[in-house]
């Protein structure tokens, strides 16, 4: 069953935490595959594959812009074999990514930390929100280096096309 719900969301760059801090301030990690299917008009289309734990769960999800920090997100639950059947719809060189994501909670929200392989300095914070002009407040030993949620390149979406093309490198700060 596909469940939909407004997706309210800030994105930052931030310096990229040690795994160690992460774990120590209750971080849960999440080891993520995301390949994104052709386009569909103004909806975004991904396959994600998540192991938490030696388990492996996998999603289909279609987002569909509102505002620059507001989608319609539906997403359901599929088996293994659909997620390698709709992978085939991909395209050569698919648009992939692959990250460990870190869901901290702290001041009533979700922060999730995004650590990309092809980066070594910076990663990725998203914060959901329960509307868009709520106040997001990090921990201590989380580092903003900006908020990028209005910058085109830093969708996961950019960045696995960048990925593919060869075209992916480091943020400067």
């Amino acid at each position: 069953m596909s469940t939909a719900h407004l997706e309210i969301e800030r994105k930052y760059l931030i310096k990229r935490p040690g795994e160690d801090i992460l774990v120590q301030h209750g971080a849960k990690k999440y080891v993520i595959e995301q390949i994104y299917l052709p386009d569909r008009g103004e909806d975004t289309e991904r396959i994600r594959k998540i192991s938490i734990d030696r388990v492996t769960e996998y999603y289909h999800t279609v987002k569909k812009h509102v505002t620059d920090l507001t989608r319609i997100e539906k997403e359901r639950r599929i088996s293994r074999d659909e997620y390698e059947r709709l992978k085939k719809l991909a395209g050569y060189p698919p648009m992939r990514i692959e990250k460990v994501r870190w869901r901290l909670p702290y001041g009533g929200v979700c922060i999730e930390l995004d650590i990309y392989p092809f980066w070594h300095k910076t990663a990725i914070a998203e914060v959901e929100l329960a509307g868009e002009d709520e106040r997001v407040v990090f921990p201590d030993f989380v580092r903003i280096i900006r908020e990028v949620t209005h910058e085109k390149q830093y969708p996961n979406r950019a960045l696995a096309e960048l990925l593919r093309d060869g075209k992916i490198s480091e943020p400067e700060f």
